[in-house]
């Protein structure tokens, strides 16, 4: 299950068509990740771009668990 306040956060800041078609899901792992190109997204999340990086930006949670 992703952490309640994981997901409460990235609702707030990310649209949920960019939530769905972003995420990606390995058996129950699931991974939303954001590169260099997606400055729009990140700084949406508070993120500032410049020529260090960030490279990756990975949010991760496993759908399987009850944390």
């Amino acid at each position: 299950m992703i952490p309640k306040h994981m997901e409460e956060y990235l609702s707030e800041c990310i649209p949920q068509a960019a939530m769905k078609n972003r995420t990606r899901r390995k058996n129950s792992r699931c991974f939303l990740e954001f590169g260099y190109s997606d400055e729009q997204l990140l700084s949406r999340l508070g993120i500032s771009c410049d020529k260090l990086g960030p490279r990756l930006v990975s949010c991760i949670w496993d759908e399987a668990s009850a944390l």
